[in-house]
């Protein structure tokens, strides 16, 4: 429903899943609409993450809105993640 939401109201929006079939068949409904793009990544996994950032880098020079709709829980404080995840930012 957000990602609708966005691609309705003209934002190009980018999205991902782990279920990659799932992640493209959404893109495919939403791009009817307006601007949407696959980007199929577990990032409950590290390296995963890591490619998603590339994969996003490669396409945009800045993200102005970032949704978190995950579906595994992160069970350590917010302010953790950062020192996890190292020192990627987003400008």
């Amino acid at each position: 429903m957000i990602a609708r939401a966005y691609v309705e109201n003209g934002v190009k929006v980018y999205i991902t899943a782990r279920r990659a079939e799932a992640c493209e068949q959404l893109a495919r409904e939403l791009s009817l609409i307006g601007e949407c793009i696959a980007i199929p990544a577990d990032l409950s996994r590290m390296e995963e993450i890591d490619r998603f950032a590339s994969e996003l880098e490669k396409r945009e020079k800045k993200l102005d809105i970032l949704v978190n709709n995950a579906g595994a829980s992160w069970v350590q404080a917010f302010t953790s993640f950062r020192k996890m995840a190292g020192t990627r930012s987003w400008t």
